[in-house]
């Protein structure tokens, strides 16, 4: 066998043991960062003690190593669980950041998510007092948003036709929405543009609705939408 799936072996086997025979002091188990022989393994309490048990049940004790752990992998699964439902709220124009990834590192005892922040120092402070040493922040550069340009499904008027209210689909990623309108004689065109979060985001999708400003009332006009130059569906206004 293999070097390499010995490892694996070993990794599997110290997972078991942790989980089911040592859960309350549990860390968790890697592989080595610079040392790719390496297995890290770590324990909150007893740690040289079942160190010493797992040596005897492995195929490689030799390349086993010790991580420093205040947390075991039970505590940071349900800590990561309950803060990914928070992570998955922020948002940059209301927040300042957004959240792109969140996962548990084993060898740092710590969840981690990747952020993009508009003030890197307020957002680590923030987070610091908020979720304290538990949560670590990996911040990174590229800009997250992209125009794109999206349909409008519906519309209706009010002010004597004059102001029209566009319906559209909205999406997690979503951010700023802007809407112009081109009229002519027989017709006013919509175009809809959003700002897209280029990250990861929770599934959700609504309707959403804006308005624009027309020079003249409606009327018999088409409504057309500037995407996809299909004819817009006039609804009647909610009551």
């Amino acid at each position: 066998m293999s070097s390499e799936m010995q490892r694996i072996r070993d990794i599997r086997t110290i997972a078991r043991y942790g989980e089911h025979e040592a859960p309350e002091a549990f860390a968790g188990v890697t592989r080595g960062g610079e040392d790719e022989d390496a297995i890290l393994v770590g324990f909150t309490s007893d740690a040289e003690a079942h160190l010493a048990r797992l040596r005897e049940r492995v195929e490689q004790p030799g390349h086993l190593r010790l991580f420093p752990a205040r947390r075991t992998l039970l505590e940071l699964r349900r800590s990561d669980e309950q803060m990914l439902y928070e992570a998955e709220k922020y948002r940059f124009d209301t927040d300042g950041f957004v959240v792109d990834g969140s996962g548990i590192e084993i060898e740092r005892n710590a969840i981690v998510w990747d952020v993009f922040a508009r003030d890197r120092e307020a957002v680590a402070e923030f987070v610091r007092k908020r979720y304290g040493d538990i949560l670590e922040i990996e911040f990174f550069d590229f800009p997250p948003f992209e125009r794109k340009q999206v349909s409008c499904s519906a519309f209706d008027v009010s002010d004597g036709g004059r102001v029209m209210r566009v319906a559209y689909t909205t999406e997690a990623s979503f951010r700023e929405v802007e809407i112009t309108s081109t009229e002519t004689k027989d017709k006013v065109k919509i175009e809809l543009w959003v700002q897209e979060y280029q990250g990861t985001s929770i599934l959700e999708v609504r309707p959403a609705w804006v308005e624009v400003q027309l020079e003249e009332p409606v009327g018999d006009r088409r409504v057309i939408d500037g995407l996809s130059g299909a004819t817009v569906p006039r609804v009647a206004p909610a009551s």
